[in-house]
């Protein structure tokens, strides 16, 4: 099983609002997508967890997922919680569409953080059982970041928090 997290500005499903390059003290709109793939035995209880850091909110609307799918934020300790249950073999491979999520985030920097590309998301894995052997699987992605090397229409020059 596999998990990628990306971040959007340009190609957000939600809309656009806030400048990019992210200014501090003005907030930023994201999406964050994650696509899950599987290529060979079943997994069971499936579950992906990720932590918006306290310089992030989430927006709430989340896109893709079906309705049996439960994404859910916890806003006292920033986690956040894709619910996605069983995941079969073939998911996201040899033409065959991946599980996808989408949620919406707002980032708003401070000033300590002009000139860096800080996390809108981090600690992501996804994690379930093997149904042919049983044992628990985990899988992590990378923290997305500021630098949306995915998204259509991206510069590096806007990934960079300015005053």
């Amino acid at each position: 099983m596999g998990i990628v997290a990306e971040g959007h500005y340009h190609d957000n499903p939600f809309g656009v609002s806030g400048a990019v390059p992210p200014q501090a003290g003005k907030e930023t709109t994201y999406a964050i997508l994650f696509t899950v793939t599987n290529t060979t035995s079943k997994i069971q209880n499936a579950k992906l967890t990720a932590m918006l850091p306290n310089y992030v909110r989430s927006l709430g609307p989340t896109m893709y997922a079906p309705l049996s799918e439960k994404i859910t934020f916890n806003q006292d300790d920033g986690s956040l919680t894709w619910i996605i249950g069983d995941i079969n073999p073939g998911v996201g491979v040899n033409g065959a569409p991946p599980r996808q999520a989408a949620i919406a985030v707002g980032f708003t920097p401070s000033t300590s953080q002009i000139g860096t590309q800080p996390a809108i998301l981090q600690n992501i894995t996804l994690s379930g059982t093997d149904a042919a052997t049983g044992a628990d699987v985990s899988r992590s992605a990378d923290n997305v970041t500021t630098n949306l090397v995915n998204d259509r229409g991206f510069s590096p020059t806007e990934a960079v928090v300015v005053r």
